[in-house]
């Protein structure tokens, strides 16, 4: 390992992409972190804590007095002095603009302040892909990395497809649609518009079956209010599994004949497509169908208009065997452009 020393500054570690980042910079780096800076209370309000603050405070001190180099993203950068210039952005995601659907508006205009003066003064910017790219470049950016969410390597079904639905005791001889939910169902993951369409296959396909894969215990649609919502609406072909282990994720997508990856009506489309979904490079990583509404276009799934006759259709046509498969990528495969692209931007600044 190197002797190197580098600072990632980011405001939740628990988001895969921080995580990866962590553990691909301490292959090269001494990494020093700050494990989460904002929380959600049991109100679901974004909120901080001291000690948190403290170690962000700790950090960003350290590494102006040292000149340390920083990695950090958006909303950890609100809380950096101006003048900070020896720092890579992580750009993930448009933070002002999701905030604000999310209802944060306050916040949202304290970010969207900052955004474009940590984007403009950044050594580098890594965005997870083009759009944001030329967004980035948009408000001033000159060096952009594109590092996509693309998951692990070991994303991988340890289990046959038929064995593992014999195992949870699916019908090898059904037609398997897979949505794998964590949280924000109503908020982004299009769960209404998702019934509202499964409504309509498994009327045309009664040996079909929708696994929802979680959510969280915390979600703000839990399990429980899914199986209600259903009942409500007398979809009879479903499964909702509760929140599953990492390690058996991969078996869970891998039963799939169709994996769905709705939004919801009126979050923004225009930056997001594959590449910074962790949803669906997962299931492109297991090579399945996907059918996509809500998103960007990419040749990685199928793009359908956001209503749920459309949505419905995609899913049968999947069905059907008239959609391709997906191609997997891997964050392995970018992991030595993103070392190469942080260390050349380092020198750089010095």
């Amino acid at each position: 390992m190197n002797d190197s020393e580098i600072h990632f500054v980011t405001h939740n570690l628990m988001i895969q992409r921080n995580r990866k980042l962590v553990s691909s910079l301490s292959k090269k780096y001494r990494v020093g972190y700050i494990k989460s800076l904002f929380k959600y209370n049991q109100n679901r309000l974004l909120k901080t804590d001291m000690v948190s603050i403290f170690r962000l405070c700790e950090l960003g001190l350290k590494s102006l007095i040292t000149d340390t180099p920083i990695l950090l993203d958006v909303l950890a950068g609100v809380f950096f002095p101006s003048h900070l210039k020896n720092y890579v952005l992580d750009y993930a995601t448009p933070y002002a603009l999701e905030l604000d659907w999310l209802g944060y508006h306050t916040l949202s205009k304290i970010v969207a302040k900052q955004e474009q003066c940590l984007v403009k003064n950044a050594v580098s910017v890594l965005v997870p892909n083009e759009l944001l790219e030329k967004h980035a470049r948009s408000m001033g950016a000159t060096n952009v990395t594109i590092v996509p969410n693309y998951p692990n390597y070991y994303f991988r079904s340890t289990t046959a497809q038929k064995d593992f639905r014999k195992s949870v005791e699916i019908p090898d001889n059904s037609k398997v649609a897979v949505f794998t939910a964590a949280g924000r169902l109503e908020e982004i993951y299009g769960l209404t518009l998702l019934l509202q369409s499964w409504k309509i296959v498994e009327e045309n396909h009664d040996d079909s079956i929708l696994v929802i894969v979680g959510p969280k215990p915390d979600s703000d649609v839990p399990k429980s209010k899914i199986i209600s919502r259903a009942k409500d609406m007398q979809i009879r072909n479903l499964r909702v599994t509760g929140w599953v282990s990492n390690e058996q994720l991969p078996n869970w997508v891998n039963i799939a004949d169709v994996c769905l990856a709705p939004r919801t009506v009126g979050f923004p489309v225009e930056w997001y497509n594959d590449k910074d979904s962790t949803k669906l490079s997962e299931y492109a990583a297991l090579a399945k169908p996907i059918v996509a509404t809500g998103y960007s276009f990419s040749d990685q799934y199928l793009l359908v208009d956001q209503s749920p006759e459309a949505f419905a259709d995609g899913i049968m046509k999947a069905f059907e065997g008239r959609i391709g498969t997906s191609k997997p990528h891997y964050w392995e495969d970018t992991e030595p452009l993103l070392l190469k692209s942080i260390e050349h931007s380092l020198l750089k600044s010095y």
